[in-house]
């Protein structure tokens, strides 16, 4: 009889290595870049310093001088910067004392915190590191590794979201952070939606969905339920769809702040099935309604659509002046080729080529950098309609004039939609 080996002990749990943004010259370039100053320059500081005390772990004592505190915090009060930053910096700046034990949990949050001032501000690749150092701090936290890969899917940095989602998943799965898990799937399901990769969002955004059904996680059910309303629009399930916008309204409620992307995209799904006149009292009700950027211009751009639908020329020359701006203010480019071809298909309900054209083809331009595949692809459709002279066969993929009411339930969300942005505030 021969002796069999003993089993090996079983390897120590680690969650997958997720990557950190690309194409820089060094570590955190972007921030340096994007937010000029002394402020960018703290908050590299803070990004560079929040990644080597991660790191160091039983060694942080040895990381940085004994005053090096007293010369941030002295920085900070000299520089006077905004209140809502002040004290997510000091948070960072407690990384640096000899004197203080900083919870992993308040640094991450002061990092989180910063990501989001920073993609307000259309900020998007300092947004993306700051989401990462908030990972790193805290590796056990699920939620972080999502915000750092929703924070990469928006720049369209698709590698490097799909490695944080991929560690949000472990992470949720191994701390049963339910809720982490499901949204991580939602991220997931939007991240292929992005990309044009249909059948793949619909089955992360259905394993989304039965995760929040087991668990009883209403809010994140609402979003499960939004993307896939996209979906089915994308498919023409159009019933099917105003299933899912209904049971998404009731899932979100009045108060969650995805409800204006929500009114928003039924509304759009109103104008592809030839209701324009019903989209266009919940686009009105969405104007500078969300402070987020990326957002406003989606939503501005899609009045110019409706705009162009309807044939008010000056209504939409307002929406096509506005949506420029935008687009020229920012250095992001979340939602930038949608957008535009909102603008390009606007124009040429007006039968107006030089603007449809030149929509066309910066949404072009954008959505292949972006790797938007959907976006791609209606821009270039539009740009061979103006090569053919037959603007009218994009306008007849959005009808001017209304054939009839919407079916009942998309009758009845119209009002609602109004009644709810009109009494939740801004978002």
């Amino acid at each position: 009889m021969t002796d069999r080996p003993l089993p090996s002990a079983p390897a120590a749990w680690q969650a997958p290595r997720a990557l950190f943004a690309i194409r820089e010259p060094y570590p955190g370039f972007h921030i340096i870049r994007e937010i000029p100053g002394d402020l960018g320059l703290l908050l590299w500081r803070g990004f560079t310093e929040v990644a080597l005390w991660a790191e160091a772990g039983d060694k942080r004592g040895d990381l940085f001088t004994a005053r090096a505190y007293a010369r941030r915090l002295s920085h900070l009060d000299t520089l006077g910067v905004l209140p809502a930053l002040d004290a997510h910096l000091r948070t960072l700046a407690e990384i640096l004392s000899h004197a203080t034990e900083v919870a992993p949990e308040r640094v991450t949050a002061a990092c989180l915190a910063l990501s989001e001032w920073a993609s307000r501000q259309g900020c998007g690749h300092s947004a993306m590191a700051l989401a990462q150092s908030a990972a790193l701090a805290s590796p056990m936290d699920a939620n972080a590794a999502y915000m750092a890969g929703l924070a990469a899917r928006k720049q369209a940095e698709y590698a490097v979201a799909e490695s944080w989602f991929r560690r949000a998943v472990s992470v949720a799965n191994r701390t049963r952070n339910w809720k982490a898990y499901a949204l991580t799937f939602c991220g997931i399901g939007n991240m292929h939606i992005q990309r044009g990769a249909w059948p793949a969002a619909k089955e992360a955004l259905l394993r989304a969905l039965r995760t929040t059904r087991r668990h009883r996680l209403v809010g994140v059910r609402g979003r499960a339920l939004h993307d896939l309303f996209c979906v089915a629009i994308n498919a023409g399930c159009f019933d099917e769809a105003n299933r899912l916008a209904r049971a998404a309204l009731r899932a979100y409620g009045r108060h969650d702040p995805r409800l204006p992307a929500l009114a928003h995209d039924v509304a759009c799904a109103w104008m592809r099935q030839g209701h324009v006149g019903k989209a266009v009292p919940v686009l009105e009700a969405l104007v500078r309604y969300t402070s987020d950027a990326p957002l406003r211009l989606l939503f501005v751009s899609s009045q110019g659509r409706a705009a162009g639908l309807r044939g008010e020329r000056m209504a939409f020359a307002s929406a096509w002046t506005d949506a420029w701006a935008m687009v020229h203010a920012s250095e992001s480019t979340e939602r930038v080729p949608e957008a535009l071809v909102n603008l390009a298909r606007g124009a040429a309900a007006l039968n107006d080529p030089e603007r449809a054209s030149y929509a066309a083809h910066y949404a072009r331009t954008v959505a292949v950098q972006r790797a938007e595949a959907q976006s791609q692809f209606e821009a270039e459709w539009v740009l061979e309609a103006v090569a053919r002279a037959d603007l009218a066969a994009v306008a007849a993929d959005d009808a001017r004039d209304e054939a009839g009411a919407p079916p009942e339930p998309g009758a009845r969300l119209v009002g609602k939609f109004v009644a709810v942005l009109a009494t939740s505030g801004r978002h």
